[in-house]
């Protein structure tokens, strides 16, 4: 599915975007920096299952893993970046 790496890494940063961004709208009570940490982290899974996908285990490389240091560093940097931009809604706050 994915054996292009321009196309793992473009999705990969598009789906933390999309994470970012939908977060963001939907729970405004999460901190930016737990939701960035969340976005960039959590489509690792997918990756993950990717490899694993018919097999019973699966050997990392050192060119796997930091490939994938970089795929976590790129999907943390954007949806940081996102979340600068995208404005939580302030009316669905709590207050205190």
């Amino acid at each position: 599915m994915f054996d292009d790496p321009i196309m793992l890494s473009g999705a990969y940063v598009a789906v933390s975007a999309s994470i970012s961004a939908i977060m963001a709208k939907v729970s405004p009570t999460v901190g930016p920096r737990v939701r960035s940490l969340f976005a960039g982290v959590a489509p690792m899974g997918a990756v993950f299952a990717n490899l694993l996908e018919g097999h019973d285990s699966v050997t990392l490389h050192g060119e796997h893993l930091l490939f994938g240091g970089g795929l976590l560093a790129a999907g943390t940097i954007t949806a940081a970046l996102v979340g600068r931009f995208v404005r939580t809604d302030s009316r669905q706050l709590p207050r205190a």
